[in-house]
This record gives structure tokens, C-alpha cells and sequence, in this order.
């Protein structure tokens, strides 16, 4: 008997929904939020999802791609979350289409911002085969804070130390939040890789970081500079095997309509559209914080 969502926590208050899986770059470590199909989530799909996500202690929706701003609907999509269900709205997104993004913000219909951008100077602002120069991107980040401040960075090190470097000395000169990740692979450590780790020693010795980590930040290294926190540091939680920090980190819904916990597990995913709606987000809550790592070890391997 399936269980009611109070039994658990939902993590960060959060839903994590990719709308789209269409995307105007090609980066070589995307995981498009597990998802493998073309698709996407329409407004109803997402009003649907939202009307019988009651009594869950859902308080935001952080949207995701793909690219999200490639999404014909993303402004009614954002207006139907934010005034409809009175819930807080970010956004990830690779700031190409910035005019759609400053659109959002004069509106008042985003809250928060994470752009993806890994190379301070470089012919694409990511690793990728496509897409718009780093110039560009920099240049789009500072007029997208103008109108949304809480706008931050999400960079992926690929161990380019003197890149790195730059990013985040930009990031601080234009107070703005800078997240660094560790690249995911498929494989099991009892740490994560030395160049990751000495990156990490690097940037908060010269920048004089004040290196915090608690349950609020997912044990995650925070760096502070006069109390402000102004770097993450975000180590694969894949590789160190901490299933039980993950699921309290992110619930997961792909463009295809299916919650996915877990990239790495091959499980059969329930499209939440198709029965009943209210009993499919039940029984995905159940499963969710319930995964064990010995069931994705024996997935892996």
C-alpha cells in the first residue's frame, strides 16, 4: 500500500522540470536530465503536474532543459507558476536567447537564474560544437542581473586551472555567485579526483574563501568571502556513491512526463500523465526514498 507523500521530505521544496529536450548546444557531458527522447511538457502538462501536487510542502519549480527558452510556452509556463500556484520560479539556461530571459525578468515572472557558461574566453561559451561565444554569454549575464539579481553561474571544470581562475575572479568582480562541478562519470571513488581537489584547494587559498559545509548545502564546500556566499564547489555525488544525499537533493521530471530519481537507473518510469495523476506522484515518492545504492551499484555494474 502505497504510503502518503507526508511520510517524507520533499527535497529542497522543489520540483526539477525539464520542459523541453531540445537544445541549441551539444555539450559532450550533457545528461539532458536523464531524458534520451525528444520531447517536451506543455502548460496543461505542467498544470496537471501542479494541481495535484497539493499537500507536499511544494514552495518552487526550478525549469530546465534541454534549453527551456527554446519552449514556445515557457512564458505561460512561468506566468502559470508563479500566479496560479503562487510558487517561486528559477530557471537554468545557457543565456543564448537573453531578450526572452530580460522578457521574464521585467515581468517578474523568475526568481532566480543559474547560467551555465565553462570558459571564460573561448570561440563557445561551453564544451560544445555549437553555440555562442564566452564574450557573448558574459556580456548577456550582467544585462539579464540587471532586472533578475539573483543570477549565478554554473561552471563545469574540465581541468583548466588558469580558466578557472578567470571565471571566478569575473564572478566576484561582478557579485555574482559562481558554482564550480566536478564532471560526472559512470564510475565508483572514495573521493573525488585530484584535479578537482586541487583546483578546489587553489581557488579558496588564493580568494581567501571561508570553506563551509553543512546539511543546508548538501555537504556540499561553500566559499565565503564577509559572510556572502560566493562559491560552490560541487563534487559528482555520483562518484562518491551518496545515493541517500541525492534523493534529498533533487525531484526529477523529464520531458517525456516521468519522474527520474536516479540517471544511472534503469527502472520502468510512469509517465505521471497517463492514470491517476495524484497516485502516480504518490507511488514515485514511495520509490524515490527508497533507492539504495546497492541498487544502482548492481545497475552500473
Amino acid at each position: 500500500m502505497t504510503k502518503g507523500v507526508n511520510m517524507y521530505t520533499l527535497p529542497k521544496n522543489e520540483y526539477r522540470i525539464s520542459i523541453t529536450s531540445a537544445c541549441n548546444m551539444k555539450c559532450i557531458y550533457c545528461h539532458n536530465e536523464g531524458n534520451t527522447n525528444i520531447s517536451s511538457l506543455s502548460k496543461d502538462d505542467i498544470d496537471l503536474l501542479l494541481k495535484n501536487s497539493y499537500d507536499i510542502g511544494l514552495k518552487s519549480v526550478r525549469i530546465t532543459g534541454g534549453e527551456p527558452t527554446l519552449h514556445k510556452q515557457l512564458a505561460e509556463i512561468c506566468d502559470l507558476i508563479k500566479n496560479k500556484y503562487h510558487l517561486q520560479v528559477g530557471l537554468n539556461t545557457n543565456a543564448i536567447e537573453k531578450d526572452k530571459i530580460v522578457y521574464l525578468a521585467k515581468k517578474k515572472l523568475i526568481d532566480r537564474i543559474v547560467v551555465g557558461i565553462d570558459y571564460f574566453d573561448a570561440i563557445v561559451s561551453k564544451n560544445s560544437p555549437i553555440g555562442e561565444k564566452s564574450t557573448k554569454i558574459l556580456s548577456n549575464i550582467l544585462e539579464i542581473k540587471k532586472y533578475c539579481p539573483d543570477t549565478a553561474i554554473s561552471c563545469v571544470y574540465d581541468g583548466n586551472l588558469d580558466n578557472i581562475d578567470k571565471m571566478v575572479n569575473w564572478a566576484l568582480t561582478n557579485h555574482i555567485r559562481i558554482k564550480i562541478l566536478e564532471i560526472v562519470g559512470k564510475e565508483f571513488a572514495e573521493a573525488s579526483t585530484k584535479v578537482y581537489i586541487d583546483m578546489r584547494d587553489y581557488i579558496s587559498k588564493k580568494y581567501n574563501l571561508d570553506l563551509q559545509t553543512s546539511e543546508k548545502y548538501y555537504y556540499q564546500l561553500q566559499g565565503f568571502i564577509n559572510g556572502e556566499r560566493v562559491v560552490s564547489f560541487f563534487h559528482s555525488i555520483h562518484r562518491l556513491h551518496q545515493c541517500d544525499l541525492c534523493k534529498k537533493m533533487h525531484i526529477r521530471i523529464t520531458s517525456d512526463g516521468k519522474f527520474n530519481g536516479c540517471m544511472f537507473l534503469n527502472y520502468k518510469r510512469t509517465d505521471f500523465r497517463i492514470g491517476n495523476v495524484r497516485q502516480n506522484i504518490l507511488d514515485y515518492f514511495e520509490y524515490h526514498f527508497n533507492i539504495k545504492s546497492k541498487s544502482i551499484e548492481k545497475e552500473i555494474n
